[in-house]
């Protein structure tokens, strides 16, 4: 009844994240519709380039790369090459993030000539370190080294510190590959170098900032306070001389009047005789038509009276409806912050993370209050076992996904430790832990089943011996060890219902070196949209970054990616949940 309960409770929070997205894409398809009926090729162009964004903010990378390359041939007859080389480079983005980077090489190319030609250097510097990741991807270190070589040049002559850092460590990887260690180690020294440089640079900064803040808003408190007696002492003498003013009009009218009634007392005595008459008849003329105009307001004040007591009427019953969804809304919230106390409850406390791996930092950002990513530790027999995890969806339906998650890693974890080593095997546990989520979701291959689940990433660590085992679904784990970037790839299927759901997870195994740094972590990080062209911050860019703070004390490390997190985020939206687990084997 537990599980029933649940999943009724996941079906009634379910929310749809993507709305905004979807309205974007329908409105820009109408006005898309529009502008080719009107033969408007600016236009056209520009809602291509929109619909491509959204569906790529959708993940939909086909679909935008589809409008992508329709948006290149409208500006192609525009003879637009500066639009053409940027939405080159988007296409080759976006074949990055698909993992196609024989495409990506080949779109990214065409951006970097049209670069050359216009000898826009800052882009042409972005082409090259975007190219080079595809090269290295490839195993085309040659090239890479070719390319990253003229970036260097460029980088320097630009003054571009961070780029010069990111090809400094890219050649350094490409010639650790290639087997020239000297060189390696040469431009690996030159990048550390530099993000030296560039973390005190970033300190100075922050301080120059901090001290011209503090003196500009006490400059302000000043000219404020000026600004206020000046303003006091404009509205006394304003308010003195409209005294003035106004006595001075009175005076004249008294005047007029005395004037006026001395006249009329002249003309009075001449024609009293010939306006008697005259007046009686007009005042009986004003009775009549005062007594009309009486009537007819006190009609209108009882129809204004009822008006306002229905009005008030009304008043009161929205002002009962809106203290009702006052208190509805805090028993939902109540709700949810209750929800939040128990998954944190349920979650490894940090001193026992702290006791089984001390050289550790954990980011954890929930979207809302609660959280569809969880992170699982256990520890039996000297094998330490670490679960970092992301479920379908965020808020509250995410957390009933991580709760049951985190239950049936227990139960699979106890249960397959029945005297053989299966506990042992990390594919066993995936093998396990997906059976469990297909059959409690009542999954099936029909068409509309349930589609949810989770990616998930499981080392197990024999921390005395430093043999680390590994298998994952969708998520990667990665490993810096000195100059070189190790990546324990995942399977590319989810916890869940999948067509290859018979398959088994495969188990990857690697020896750790003293002051490895191994990292895992969910989508969100990377997913994150920010930055000019409000754009994700893409897994390319988050292991360049692991690579740069690899060397760092662990809470440096941890401070530097979320201020990085932050300045990327800027005022836009978190847009996912946040996971992030770094430990160093000592």
């Amino acid at each position: 009844m537990s599980k029933i309960f649940l999943l009724i409770l996941l079906f009634v929070f379910q929310v749809i994240t993507a709305q905004e997205v979807e309205s974007g894409i329908s409105e820009n398809l109408q006005l898309l519709n529009k502008s080719k009926a009107a033969q408007d090729n600016i236009s056209t162009a520009k809602y291509l380039s929109k619909l491509a964004f959204l569906y790529w903010q959708k993940e939909d990378l086909e679909t935008a790369i589809e409008y992508f390359k329709e948006c290149i041939k409208s500006n192609e007859a525009l003879g637009n090459s500066n639009a053409i080389r940027i939405l080159c480079s988007n296409i080759g983005l976006v074949y990055i993030e698909k993992g196609d980077y024989v495409n990506a090489i080949t779109f990214i190319n065409k951006s970097l000539r049209i670069n050359r030609q216009m000898n826009k250097k800052e882009d042409l510097l972005g082409d090259i370190i975007n190219i080079s990741e595809a090269y290295h991807s490839t195993e085309k270190y040659i090239e890479s080294i070719k390319l990253l070589e003229e970036g260097i040049l460029i980088a320097k002559e630009l003054n571009q510190l961070k780029s010069l850092r990111s090809c400094y460590t890219l050649i350094a990887s490409a010639y650790q590959n290639t087997g020239n260690s000297v060189k390696s180690q040469e431009y690996f020294e030159l990048g550390a170098t530099i993000s030296s440089h560039l973390q005190k640079k970033q300190l100075n900064e922050y301080e120059s900032r901090t001290n011209s803040a503090e003196q500009t808003v006490a400059v302000k408190d000043v000219e404020l306070k000026k600004t206020t007696d000046n303003l006091n002492e404009a509205i006394q003498i304003n308010t003195e001389k409209q005294l003035q003013i106004n006595l001075l009009n009175k005076e004249k009218e008294l005047k007029e009047l005395q004037i006026k009634a001395q006249k009329e007392r002249e003309e009075a005595l001449l024609k009293e005789e010939a306006r008697r008459n005259k007046v009686i008849i007009w005042l009986s003329i004003i009775l009549i038509v005062v007594a009309g105009l009486l009537f007819t307001i006190f009609s209108q004040l009882k129809k204004i009276k009822k008006a306002f007591l229905l009005i008030g009427k009304q008043k009161i019953e929205i002002e009962q409806q809106h203290q009702i969804s006052i208190e509805l809304n805090r028993k939902v919230t109540d709700s949810i912050m209750y929800a939040s106390r128990i998954q944190k409850a349920i979650l490894p406390p940090e001193d026992q993370i702290v006791k089984l791996l001390p050289q550790h930092f954990l980011i954890y950002r929930p979207k809302n209050i609660v959280s569809g990513d969880f992170y699982w530790l256990a520890e039996k027999e000297n094998i330490v076992i670490v679960a970092i995890a992301d479920c379908t969806g965020h808020g509250v339906p995410g957390a009933f996904m991580s709760m049951l998650g985190i239950s049936f890693l227990n139960e699979i974890v106890n249960k397959l430790d029945n005297g053989n080593d299966d506990w042992r095997k990390p594919n066993i546990v995936l093998n396990e832990l997906r059976k469990n989520v297909i059959e409690s979701l009542h999954q099936n291959s029909a068409e509309g089943t349930s589609k949810d689940g989770m990616d998930i990433s499981l080392m197990m660590v024999d921390t005395k011996n430093g043999i680390l085992k590994f298998s994952g679904a969708h998520n990667n784990l990665f490993i810096v060890r000195k100059h070189e970037f190790i990546i324990l790839d995942a399977d590319k299927m989810p916890i869940g219902m999948h067509p290859h759901a018979d398959r088994s997870f495969n188990e990857k195994e690697i020896l750790l070196h003293k002051n490895d740094m191994i990292y895992m972590c969910s989508d969100g990080y990377a997913d994150q949209i920010g930055g000019d062209r409000k754009a994700k911050f893409l897994t390319v860019n988050l292991k360049k970054l692991f690579a740069e703070i690899a060397i760092l004390d662990l809470s440096e490390q941890k401070e530097i990616l979320l201020t990085k997190h932050d300045q990327w985020k800027n005022k836009q939206e978190q847009v996912d949940d946040i996971l992030l687990f770094g430990w160093r084997f000592c």
